[in-house]
C-alpha cells in the first residue's frame, strides 16, 4: 500500500490489511470499533433482529467509555444466543448483515482487526441501494473505503492540529454533530477552524467533502481531542 493508492482505494479488506501493519502504539480500539458500527449503520434496516441494533448502539457507547464491559458481553451473549436459535432458517445476506453487528460486541482488550474487516466487508456486500448512497456516486465497497478514509484519514500523513484551532465554536459544532450522528454541519466546522487559523489544506479539505462523515472521523476527533 502507498499513499497515492490508499487515497483511492476501494477496497476495505486491503486497507485494513495495511492498517495491521502500523505499529501498535499508532492502533485505537475505539476507531476499528467505531469503523465496524459505521459500516453496520449502512445496512441497519437489513438486521434479522433489533438484538443486532442493540449490539450495535452498546458497541458504539463501549467505544467511548460510556458502557461496562459487562453490557458489552451481555449484548454479545445476546447475539450468540439468537444465532443459535435462527440460523436455519437464515437467509446468506441476513447471516452477513447478522455476524457485522456479532462482530462489532466482541469483548476483547483489542477488538481484532479481522473481525473489523469481516464487518466492514460484510456490510458492504448488502448496502441497500437507496437513494442517498445513489447521489454520492459510490459503488458499495467504496462507501466502505470512504468511511475508512473518513475515520483513520490519511496514515501517511499525519496531521499536526494546533491546540489553538480547538475553539469553543468548533468544539461546540463538533460536540453537536458527534452526539446527533447529523455531520452535515462539516462545511461550517472548516469555516470555524479557518477562523481559529487552522490553514492545513487536508483538514480543511476534508471537511468540505462529500463525505460520509461518521463518529469517529479524524479531524472532528481531533477537535473533541479523542483518540
Amino acid at each position: 500500500m502507498t499513499e497515492a493508492k490508499w487515497l483511492v482505494a476501494t477496497k476495505p479488506a486491503a486497507m485494513i490489511k495495511y492498517l495491521r501493519k502500523l505499529p501498535e502504539d499508532t492502533l485505537s480500539e475505539r476507531k476499528f470499533r467505531l469503523c465496524a458500527c459505521a459500516c453496520c449503520r449502512l445496512i441497519w434496516d437489513q438486521f434479522p433482529d433489533e438484538v443486532c441494533q442493540r449490539s450495535v448502539e452498546v458497541a458504539e457507547r463501549y467505544a467511548d467509555g460510556s458502557a461496562l464491559p459487562e453490557e458489552l458481553q451481555g449484548v454479545s451473549h445476546a447475539c450468540a444466543a439468537y444465532w443459535r436459535q435462527c440460523l436455519p432458517e437464515m437467509t446468506a445476506a441476513k447471516e452477513k448483515a447478522f455476524f457485522a453487528a456479532y462482530s462489532v460486541s466482541t469483548v476483547v482488550n483489542q477488538l481484532p482487526l479481522d473481525d473489523a474487516a469481516a464487518a466492514a466487508w460484510g456490510a458492504a456486500k448488502h448496502v441497500p441501494a437507496t437513494a442517498e448512497l445513489a447521489n454520492l456516486h459510490f459503488a458499495r465497497a467504496e462507501v466502505v473505503a470512504t468511511i475508512i478514509r473518513d475515520i483513520f484519514g490519511n496514515p501517511f500523513r499525519p496531521v499536526a492540529f494546533s491546540p489553538s484551532w480547538r475553539t469553543s465554536t468548533a468544539i461546540a459544532i463538533a460536540s453537536q454533530m458527534y452526539e446527533s450522528r447529523d455531520f452535515s454541519a462539516m462545511p461550517i466546522l472548516a469555516d470555524a477552524l479557518q477562523d481559529a487559523g487552522c490553514d492545513n489544506a487536508n483538514v480543511l479539505d476534508h471537511c468540505r467533502s462529500p463525505g460520509p462523515h461518521v463518529r469517529g472521523c479524524w479531524v472532528v476527533d481531533l477537535v473533541l481531542g479523542k483518540e
